[in-house]
């Protein structure tokens, strides 16, 4: 069986300098669903929401075997 994953990093699009992009993750949901939860957890801890744009999704297929 093959599943669809999403490597996640923060590229820094906005911050002041350049940074290499940062890890943050690794996810089966679709960039737009985990920006939604990305977002309600931070507002939870009172921080402001992120937009897409701040994130590279890089798409990677697994294989597994069951």
């Amino acid at each position: 069986m093959t599943k669809k994953l999403y490597n996640i990093y923060y590229n820094g699009c906005y911050e002041f300098g350049h940074t290499p992009p940062k890890y943050e993750g690794t996810t089966e949901l679709e960039p737009n669903e985990w920006l939604k939860q990305h977002n309600k957890n931070r507002e939870y801890e009172g921080n402001e929401p992120e937009h897409l744009e701040e994130f590279n999704f890089e798409e990677v297929e697994v294989d597994i075997a069951i």
